[in-house]
């Protein structure tokens, strides 16, 4: 146990970098697009194509690295690649080429964090450590890199700043921690025997039904996080500050939810937890709508955490129980697929919605959804 020490502190360390790196440009990117040009409907067009064809390379990935095991080799392959097509990403001015790179660097980037996941729950598990904790490093860089940013940056500098360096930096420094983490008991092991397809993912009911349940719950809510920014600055005229203020406002709560997130789980169970997070979802999504006040608009975001904490750390913890470990990796790839095949659609369909009827009725769909999803916890006995 002693020996792990380091291993763990490189694990919490690269969910930090990976978060930063994440962080750095994310929560502006919808203005980028906006400022540069881009209708609402070319934003969501580029975003749901980009969630496409990530979807169709996430079991790739999920397969090259079940069959031959090398989780942190394909993490750093996967994050140095897209280093790469972000910085030539950043180049582009013409709709066509921006389309273009945007589609490559959702094939490379979009499963880094699911195979991040996968590697941590399952050395965690076999080390008696909390993945919470974890996790929560994770919402800690992603705090430091958009509230920064938000706050100082963007502020400072607009679309000019350094955001494409700090990605490249927290990507370079990920994949050296990654040299750092023990592989987990599989990767060494010669004797495993590799059984099951993606098929037999989905003929487990309790993996399909918390893919659905995710559906309603974190994709719903990670689809409107992403038009916050633009109701703040263009809906409500609020100053650029105002996203690295909410972005606080999620982000700094999410962090200690996060690392305690685990003792609700145990001490009330999954399914409760998850009826809390859902209920408190839907106050939010009222509040945002009706609200015209950053203060009290950021009330609603301090209890995004909930959502983020259930649908990680519960989500994530799930699928390891219910699927064998040596199909884990394809199990948190297809889960990443069909994540990202749901925000395609949300995407899409929130581009027009925003284009059309403003932001507002963006959080109107987003309460629907969520109580489609509190009716589906009330009725499964698959969360008990």
């Amino acid at each position: 146990m002693k020996n792990y020490r380091y291993s763990y502190i490189a694990l919490c360390a690269s969910y930090l970098l990976y978060y930063i790196s994440l962080g750095a440009f994310s929560p502006f990117l919808n203005i980028y697009y906006e400022r540069i040009g881009l209708s609402g409907s070319q934003i969501g067009f580029i975003t749901s194509a980009g969630y496409i064809v990530a979807m169709l390379f996430s079991p790739v990935w999920g397969a090259i690295t079940d069959k031959n095991h090398k989780y942190k080799s394909m993490i750093a392959f996967l994050s140095l690649t897209t280093t790469l097509l972000t910085i030539l990403w950043k180049q582009q001015t013409f709709f066509l080429f921006i389309f273009i790179f945007s589609l490559l660097l959702n094939i490379f980037r979009s499963n880094i964090g699911n195979l991040l996941d996968a590697l941590a729950i399952q050395s965690c598990k076999e080390n008696n450590k909390e993945f919470s904790f974890v996790r929560a490093m994770g919402s800690l860089g992603y705090l430091i890199a958009s509230f920064g940013i938000g706050n100082f940056l963007f502020e400072k500098f607009q679309l000019q700043g350094p955001y494409i360096q700090i990605l490249a930096i927290g990507n370079v420094l990920l994949v050296l921690c990654l040299l750092f983490i023990k592989p987990i008991s599989h990767q060494k092991s010669e004797t495993v025997k590799e059984e099951g397809n993606f098929l037999e993912l989905f003929k487990n009911k309790d993996y399909v039904f918390i893919l659905f349940l995710c559906f309603f719950t974190i994709i719903v809510n990670d689809s409107t996080i992403n038009y916050l920014g633009n109701h703040l600055v263009s809906t409500l005229q609020l100053p650029d500050s105002a996203i690295g203020l909410n972005t606080c406002a999620m982000v700094l709560p999410e962090v200690f939810i996060i690392m305690n997130i685990h003792k609700m789980i145990r001490k009330i169970g999954l399914k409760k937890s998850f009826m809390i997070a859902i209920i408190t979802q839907i106050l939010r999504c009222i509040l945002y709508a009706t609200s015209t006040s950053l203060p009290i608009f950021m009330i609603g975001s301090l209890v995004h955490g909930l959502m983020i904490g259930v649908g990680t750390v519960g989500v994530v913890d799930y699928i390891h129980k219910k699927i064998p470990s040596h199909m884990m990796a394809r199990a948190m790839t297809v889960y990443g697929g069909f994540t990202v095949i749901s925000y395609a659609i949300q995407a899409q369909a929130y581009g027009f919605v925003y284009q059309m009827f403003g932001s507002h009725m963006i959080f109107i769909i987003t309460l629907v959804c969520t109580a489609i999803a509190l009716l589906m916890t009330l009725k499964t006995k698959r969360l008990d």
